[in-house]
């Protein structure tokens, strides 16, 4: 990371978050303004961190994505709020955490996210999403939600739909191993 300026990494990763967020939202892509500071009231707000949570469960659930914290929904960049933490170290120390507690370390392995600076104030962290074949759950006190992507949009399933989905896609998951095994001649 030291010398990462002087390798050309730094402005890759910029151009790259750029191209996505010219793409604007879709099933594969998110913007969040925040990741903990709610922007009407200045303070920490557990909401803003749940909806974080809340999309990088949805994209686990179906077919991965980027998650760009720190972009509003007009794809204009604000910077992630590192305002609200002492330094740089102590704000991916705490979405670890948020990502272990809420979400569950078993799941970490499918998710990687980097901070990239675009100016002395503005920051965007890139959160990337893998495609979790086993069902993945938000843990809130007692209780676990469950979010699948739609377009753009996370939506939580319950119920008959859950059960649903979480069927279709096991079937889906074994007719593609099936082909991967039995080939057609």
């Amino acid at each position: 990371e030291h010398n990462s300026d002087r390798l050309g990494l730094e402005e890759k990763s910029k151009s790259e978050i750029l191209k996505l967020i010219n793409e604007g939202e879709s099933d594969h892509l998110e913007f969040k303004s925040t990741l903990r500071t709610n922007l009407q009231t200045g303070e920490n707000d557990k909401r803003m961190e749940k909806a974080v949570l809340k999309t990088i469960v949805a994209f686990l659930n179906s077919n991965g994505g980027d998650l760009m914290v720190g972009v509003s929904d007009d794809g204009s960049i604000c910077g992630i709020d590192i305002h609200s933490f002492e330094n740089k170290d102590k704000l991916n120390l705490h979405f670890t955490n948020m990502l272990s507690s809420s979400i569950g370390n078993e799941y970490l392995p499918y998710i990687s996210f980097n901070l990239v600076d675009f100016d002395e104030e503005r920051s965007v962290m890139r959160v990337r999403c893998e495609r979790c074949r086993k069902p993945v759950f938000l843990k809130e006190g007692k209780n676990e939600l469950f979010y699948v992507r739609s377009g753009p949009s996370s939506v939580e399933l319950t119920g008959v739909n859950l059960i649903n989905y979480v069927g279709n896609r096991s079937k889906k998951s074994r007719k593609m191993v099936l082909e991967k095994v039995l080939p057609d001649e």
